[in-house]
């Protein structure tokens, strides 16, 4: 069976999806990036192609699963950021796991002795 130019052009944008969906995944931002002006093109050749119902669900379960990915690193960036702030503070806790999985706090501790001059 033949595709059309319109399912073609359907196709061709469920596969850059998945190719964004694969970038995120490798947290490959940068190629995230360069996908950007064909991923624009793309929905916006939808807009003056005929309805296809569900090719057209399928292209929104994709933008919003890639979505749904992206908001997760973003909070993941976030995260990272708020935890290297707290370490750059004085007096941070830094805390880890050991293997029985009890945390242990590695702050270094002041030690008992004042020495004074």
């Amino acid at each position: 069976m033949g595709r059309t130019d319109t399912g073609t052009n359907r196709d061709a944008l469920e596969d850059l999806l998945e190719r964004e969906r694969t970038l995120i995944l490798a947290g490959d931002f940068d190629g995230l990036m360069r996908l950007t002006r064909e991923k624009d093109a793309g929905f916006a050749g939808l807009r003056a192609q005929p309805e296809d119902a569900a090719a057209l669900d399928r292209i929104r379960a994709s933008a919003r699963r890639n979505q749904s990915l992206l908001n997760a690193a973003a909070r993941g960036f976030r995260a990272a950021q708020e935890r290297l702030a707290a370490l750059e503070r004085p007096g941070a806790a830094l805390r880890t796991y050991g293997r029985d999985g009890a945390p242990r706090d590695l702050t270094r501790q002041p030690s008992g002795l004042i020495r004074r001059a």
